[in-house]
């Protein structure tokens, strides 16, 4: 994607939410953006139907589920891998974290970083998501118990996650997180692994490349009705 001419009207990203992630990193390190337009075809594809594209809903544990699991038997992987994981105990990780100059610290289970306005297949994950705001979301629990977990998991259906009882809600333009030790399970970018051996991570958004989209989610997506 980075070596490509700058000559090139479009580039089509033909695949899953990973495929498109793989897309945009690529593009990001070029000097001169290209147009993207997505076409989803993947597993959970929860860009493509926020953009407008069509609905996928799953169930999604994609960071741990085997690549092949999900070849062979698609949807249903992510069933089969969260329930084998649901019996085990999940772990706190100690850190500090920095939102727009104020800083905080605790321990934590989880966290999810995204700017979307849905999340593993559920849709209006979060209320009034805007793409052009410069603001990214991220909810951090601290419950330990998989049954608390998804008991509080419940108000995705029923209310607001960002009331949900043990998660903790910010709505920021730049994160630093710094954990007391390096993190032994994987991360999870767009449904595929990522791993990275440091302790210290930055996070910002970076508006700096067009993207196709259907024309009817425009208008809900971005504030300035984007170009």
């Amino acid at each position: 994607m980075k070596n490509l001419p700058d000559t090139i009207d479009l580039v089509v990203s033909l695949g899953g939410d990973g495929t498109f992630n793989e897309v945009v990193t690529g593009n990001m390190e070029r000097k001169n953006r290209l147009l993207i337009c997505h076409i989803p075809v993947g597993t959970t594809n929860d860009v493509g139907a926020m953009f407008g594209y069509g609905k996928d809903p799953v169930k999604n544990v994609s960071y741990e589920t085997p690549r092949e699991l999900k070849s062979k038997y698609g949807q249903l992987a992510y069933l089969f891998e969260g329930a084998k994981n649901f019996v085990f105990p999940t772990p706190l990780y100690s850190m500090k974290y920095v939102i727009d100059g104020k800083e905080y610290s605790g321990q934590y289970s989880f966290m999810l970083i995204s700017n979307a306005n849905r999340i593993a297949g559920i849709n209006n994950f979060y209320k009034d998501i805007k793409l052009d705001d410069n603001k990214f979301e991220i909810i951090l629990c601290n419950l330990t118990k998989k049954s608390d977990i998804v008991r509080s998991l419940y108000y995705l259906a029923t209310s607001n996650i960002t009331q949900a009882k043990g998660f903790e809600f910010h709505r920021l333009s730049s994160l630093e997180i710094v954990f007391d030790e390096i993190p032994k399970n994987a991360w999870c970018v767009d449904g595929e692994k990522l791993d990275m051996d440091t302790k210290k991570y930055n996070i910002s958004i970076i508006n700096d490349f067009k993207i196709l989209m259907p024309k009817k989610n425009v208008k809900k997506l971005f504030s300035k009705r984007g170009e």
